[in-house]
Formats: structure tokens, sequence, C-alpha cells
């Protein structure tokens, strides 16, 4: 089973990211849990950098919960130019659809992709899922159901990717040792 670590807006979206894992009826949630973000709060800066470092070391894809400050976020562009780095996966959810503590939905937000320096060929190969509904619950329902099949598909396309450049670099060395025989 895919595992994904999700980073976000704390400050203003962290009511949104627990409601898509909060358990509804008894019933197991599909996703993973929000990790509470609150207790990295007190700690310093390394120590969040070596927390984000740890968390995307172990996990499948990075999964950017999208709001509206969401681009604006340090530690949002931290763990996007780590997983960068780390060759992982990368999604992006738009939640501004999703009630937050006091029921108000969100406005919607810029890129934080492009906001943490990503070129326009890496962005070409991101996904960002919209939910299509207007209200939170569906909005909810939607990411709930689509996002393991999100993260799947975003895992399958990054091992492509790499199997590709593997191959090109293959041909490349193969053409210069018929060469210079």
């Amino acid at each position: 089973m895919l595992n994904f670590f999700y980073v976000f807006d704390t400050d203003n979206d962290l009511s949104r990211a627990r409601l898509l894992t909060a358990i509804d009826d008894g019933a197991a949630s599909p996703m993973p849990a929000i990790v509470d973000y609150d207790v990295m709060e007190d700690h310093s800066d390394g120590d969040v950098r070596s927390w984000i470092d740890a968390q995307l070391a172990t996990t499948s894809c990075l999964v950017v919960l999208i709001g509206e400050h969401t681009s604006e976020k340090h530690w949002v562009k931290y763990a996007i130019g780590m997983a960068r780095q780390l060759e992982k996966p990368m999604i992006g959810v738009t939640i501004d659809k999703l009630n937050d503590g006091d029921g108000r939905q969100g406005a919607i937000g810029s890129n934080p992709f492009a906001s943490a320096g990503m070129t326009a060929r890496a962005l070409s190969s991101l996904e960002i899922y919209d939910p299509p509904f207007a209200t939170s619950a569906f909005a909810r329902a939607h990411i709930r159901y689509g996002l393991p099949d999100w993260v799947e598909l975003a895992v399958k396309e990054q091992l492509w990717r790499s199997d590709s450049r593997t191959r090109r670099f293959d041909r490349r060395e193969q053409t210069r040792h018929e060469d210079a025989s």
C-alpha cells in the first residue's frame, strides 16, 4: 500500500486537512492521518527540517493540500524542494472548497509548486486536482475517494519517467562504447 505525506498551510488549513482524514461512523479512513503539526511549532527550524526530511524519506508521494496561502509558506516550499531532490512524486489537491473549523470555505490559492521555483517543464508533469463540486461535503468525498488513486498514478508516472531516463542514458553509453571501438 502506498503512503503519502501531506504538506499544507498549518496556520489556515489545519482544520480542512483534518477534515479529510476524519473517521466517519467508526469506519477506518483510507487516508493517512494528519500528523499533529501543532507539536512542531515549538521546535527549531533544524528540528522541523529533520522531521520533514524523515517524513519524505519514508513516503511514496508528497501531497500538497492547496489553500489560499499555501504557496507563501516556507515549509511547504521546503518540502516541495526536498521531494524534488529525492525524486519523490508530488501532486496538489485544492482544498479551498472544504469548510474550515468555523464552517467557511476558503479562497483559491496560487500554485505552490510554481512558488517553490519549479520550471515550466517540471510543472507540466505535475497534477493538481480540483474537486468539481461547490459544497464541502461533496468536495471532501471526491478527494477522499480519489486521492489514493491519484497518488498511485503519480508514483507510476514517476517510475515511468525514471525508467525512461535510465533507458536514454543506457542507449547513450552504448553508443559511446560502440563509437570508441
